[in-house]
């Protein structure tokens, strides 16, 4: 049972991180004028590209979030779950709240981010 929850763990983990990585590489070439040594990648969360690129980070962060669900099984660390459901929540806050909502969006980057 515990191999499972971390097959799980970590395939919601890898889907999470490749489909963003994706949706950004998409994002970059379709949002008009953006300059990836420039912009920052929230950027990418107006105008054009904001719809795909906020929903694929609510997926990102979601995906964090179930993991720590399953990390929670095999793992006797708390600090480590309750700093990474943290970054995942955060990191859903970072969708919902693009880079044109602030303060909001102010708050919950830096949060996702460390």
């Amino acid at each position: 049972m515990e191999q499972y929850n971390r097959q799980k763990a970590s395939a919601l983990l890898l889907f999470g991180i490749i489909q963003w990585m994706l949706v950004i590489i998409l994002a970059e070439g379709l949002q008009p004028d953006y300059i990836s040594s420039i912009h920052y990648v929230s950027s990418l969360g107006t105008g054009y590209t904001g719809g795909f690129y906020n929903l694929s980070t609510i997926v990102l962060g979601t995906c964090v979030t179930v993991s720590v669900f399953y990390i929670r099984k095999f793992s006797s660390s708390r600090v480590f779950l309750i700093l990474l459901l943290i970054a995942g929540l955060a990191t859903i806050g970072v969708g919902v709240f693009p880079e044109d909502s602030r303060p909001m969006h102010g708050i919950v980057t830096p949060i996702a981010l460390l």
